[in-house]
């Protein structure tokens, strides 16, 4: 058992050296490429921020070419702003290691096994520096855009149940956050993983910063748009429940008023109904269940139900589990929508629908 053990051993060691030895090891970036870019980023800078300026100050003659200014040099400066930060965190990584700065990568066959190096790594620390930066960046995301998550519970919750269920969906997403984390962390080992210019390491080569902080931005981005949409989503489908909830309250009013209005109906007929007396001392309509008189039967024709549970179900979804209070004073029908569950910024929300 222990000989099949080390010969497992033994070809994983010979993979790993067939695998470096056959591998074409380029070198990315050379001070050449730096200056360039330099140069390439300010130039494109000042073109955007000409354009920019042009734009505030509406120069209408010149709108084609301050079109072309904004689009162009805003995406050059752009891709080399970013080559830019690569270029300098890899020839920083080369240095780091002992090499010497290549000028002009032909010079070496653009193969970084030909730089001279004095194979002396400046970094003796256990762990890396650049994957810590990494796995704090991260970590930092975790508890930040779970600290969002836990406001956007808070907010919503109590207004919107299908909320809860996109809260879950955000702290599922956000866990990728705290598994890269732990990963760059694990990475940070520098006795289980080497940079991508140690040629001849054998160990696992771990995320330059610079792929990380990319890969970082272009996933919090994503993530911020899915976030921000589901709040504006989130927001619709409540205000749309609201207003849904207004038009029946105001159903019930009309409800109510035809009732009392018709011809059939006189004084003596009112006062002999329960409904009608309690509407008048005001109640909550929402705990009537099946109507109990001729009165109640009325309104529940008018609204179109055949039991008031019907009717308090198209609200409850809104804002939970409402109470619908109605009261008549005089020829004016009075309701207000409340709920003792939903309690924002110290206030019970209600709506209210007045004189009819």
């Amino acid at each position: 058992m222990k000989k099949s053990f080390i010969h497992s051993e033994k070809e994983i060691y010979q993979e790993r050296r067939k695998e470096m030895n056959n591998k074409n090891f380029k070198i990315q970036y050379d001070l050449q490429t730096q200056k360039i870019l330099v140069i390439s980023t300010i130039v494109s800078f000042v073109i955007l921020g000409f354009s920019v300026l042009g734009v505030c100050l509406d120069f209408q003659s010149m709108a084609i070419l301050l079109l072309f200014g904004l689009y162009i040099g805003g995406g050059v400066f752009l891709v080399s702003s970013l080559n830019l930060i690569g270029a300098v965190c890899y020839l920083n990584r080369l240095k780091r290691h002992g090499y010497v700065l290549p000028v002009n990568k032909k010079e070496y066959d653009n193969d970084l096994r030909n730089v001279p190096c004095s194979g002396i790594q400046i970094e003796g620390a256990t762990y890396n520096k650049d994957s810590i930066i990494l796995a704090v960046v991260h970590m930092a995301l975790f508890v930040g855009l779970n600290a969002w998550n836990i406001s956007f519970f808070l907010r919503w919750h109590n207004h919107l149940q299908d909320s809860n269920f996109l809260t879950g969906v955000f702290v599922v997403l956000d866990l990728g956050w705290l598994i890269a984390a732990i990963r760059y962390f694990k990475q940070g080992n520098n006795e289980k993983y080497r940079d991508d210019v140690e040629v001849h390491g054998l160990l696992k080569k771990r995320t330059s910063i610079e792929v990380g902080i990319g890969a970082c931005l272009i996933l919090l981005l994503i993530v911020l748009y899915v976030k921000m949409a589901g709040e504006d989503m989130t927001r619709y489908i409540y205000h749309a429940r609201q207003e849904r909830d207004q038009e029946q309250l105001e159903l019930l009013q009309s409800a109510v008023s035809m009732s009392i209005a018709n011809s059939d109906m006189s004084k003596e007929y009112l006062e002999e109904q329960n409904s009608y007396q309690q509407l008048l001392n005001g109640c909550y309509i929402s705990d009537w269940n099946m109507p109990e008189d001729e009165f109640a039967q009325t309104i529940a024709k008018v609204l179109d139900v055949t039991d008031y549970r019907e009717f308090t179900e198209k609200i409850k979804t809104a804002d939970g589990a409402p109470r619908i209070y109605v009261q008549i004073m005089g020829e004016h029908t009075y309701i207000k929508l409340e709920n003792p569950h939903y309690i924002h910024r110290g206030q019970e929300p209600t709506y209210e629908v007045g004189k009819k």
